[in-house]
């Protein structure tokens, strides 16, 4: 069974997805995309990201994307991939909590993240989930945040 296909992301940049069933399963359940076609692998970095982790775009708090900070654990998602090797019997439970994306919709997963508005909403309202209040100020908090997730 081929699990990878050619796709791209939000904003049209090529990429890859991650096709086994239990995974696609999980991820529209997390990201509330019922059109979901796959799980998204980083598309930039070097040989150690590109390709071999999840888009850090989509899955920022999850072990396997590809660049830290923000880490919470392993998703279902991530559970999901294991399980679908065969190999793994999966106690979801044991799933980490992770918040970036949850129930974010097709948008978030489709649209480009320089989308300021549509993003600015999902992070505050992302960020008071984990207790921070975020309000956007003269200094441009919100704006500088989101040019280093574009990065």
């Amino acid at each position: 069974m081929n699990v990878l296909r050619d796709s791209t992301q939000g904003g049209g940049a090529p990429a890859k997805k991650i096709v086994t069933p239990n995974a696609v399963a999980k991820a529209r359940l997390f990201f509330g995309c019922s059109s979901e076609t796959g799980v998204s692998l980083e598309n930039q970095g070097g040989w150690g990201s590109t390709n071999s982790h999840w888009n850090r775009r989509n899955m920022r708090d999850d072990f396997m994307s590809a660049q830290g900070g923000g880490i919470r654990g392993m998703s279902a998602t991530t559970l999901a991939v294991l399980e679908d090797t065969g190999y793994y019997t999966i106690d979801y439970a044991n799933a980490g909590a992770t918040y970036w994306g949850k129930n974010a919709g097709c948008n978030f997963l489709n649209k480009k993240c320089v989308d300021r508005a549509w993003h600015g909403t999902l992070l505050v309202r992302q960020q008071r989930r984990r207790g921070v209040h975020l309000r956007p100020n003269v200094h441009g908090l919100l704006s500088l945040r989101f040019r280093k997730l574009e990065a």
